[in-house]
């Protein structure tokens, strides 16, 4: 990825980018006023890059060479400099992943490469493939009574999954944090628990239930299962990723009856 020129300013695939920055400087090593690229140094199994170019320092102006308000790159740190990295992806899309300083100590001549940091974790995390949600009940065959207690539950398990970013390896562990049922009839309810096959003898406290007031030829019942994630770079420290992945789940349809009483003779 390279920037453009543009009415002396450099901007990102000729447009501003996610946080209305202009590019006014070169990239540390770059030396020709693009962006610089840690190219094939997070490649690993992914075959994710990273660029990143240099943040723009606002200024109050909005015509002239102060156009966008751009003043030049900004400083930060003890005597760094602002950059923001982009993740690119083999098919050609890129991604945002917010701001770096980059000190002089850590560049000594050509631009490093940005440290792994949670947003690009993050953003490997919601590339993960996830298991689905997928709902079961009981009682089974897709009939159940009014009043009756309509055991739910569904398939969620912890599990670990390792990525390379920036040629580092990193560890995710990745577990289901909660669970969203939607009961078709217009109820639904929030849970910690995956629910349970039924089991005769277990208290029903034990399960994720519900109980059905009217009849009805079909309601429609799903659950979404939300994944939460911490991870490690090189086998640090572990750290929580900021964000979450909700999966939803397929429709389930069943019928509600109501129960004919039966006069049993002796």
């Amino acid at each position: 990825m390279s920037a453009s020129a543009e009415g002396g300013c450099n901007t990102v695939n000729g447009s501003i980018d996610a946080f209305d920055t202009i590019v006014c400087a070169e990239a540390p090593g770059s030396g020709n006023g693009e962006a610089g690229s840690a190219q094939g140094a997070g490649s690993g199994d992914t075959g994710v890059t990273f660029s990143y170019v240099p943040y723009c320092e606002r200024g109050d102006g909005i015509t002239g060479g102060d156009f966008y308000g751009c003043g030049g790159q900004s400083a930060c740190g003890e005597d760094g400099q602002a950059f923001v990295v982009y993740a690119v992806y083999p098919d050609g899309t890129t991604n945002s992943l917010g701001v770096q300083c980059i000190e002089p100590s850590a560049v000594p001549e050509a631009a490093a490469p940005p440290q792994v940091t949670p947003g690009m974790v993050a953003a490997a995390f919601r590339r993960v493939p996830l298991p689905e949600s997928t709902l079961t009940l009981a009682p089974p065959g897709g009939r159940t009574l009014v009043g009756l207690d309509t055991v739910l539950w569904t398939q969620a398990e912890r599990f670990s999954e390792v990525v390379t970013l920036l040629g580092q390896r990193v560890e995710l562990d990745i577990s289901p944090s909660s669970y969203s049922w939607s009961h078709g009839d217009g109820t639904g309810q929030e849970t910690s628990s995956p629910g349970m096959a039924y089991a005769e003898g277990r208290p029903f406290a034990d399960y994720v239930t519900h109980a059905y007031t009217r009849v009805s030829d079909a309601v429609s019942l799903s659950v979404d299962t939300t994944w939460s994630a911490r991870f490690r770079v090189g086998g640090g420290p572990w750290q929580e990723v900021g964000e979450t992945v909700t999966i939803e789940g397929d429709p389930v349809s069943l019928e509600v009856v109501e129960a004919e009483p039966n006069l049993v003779g002796y």
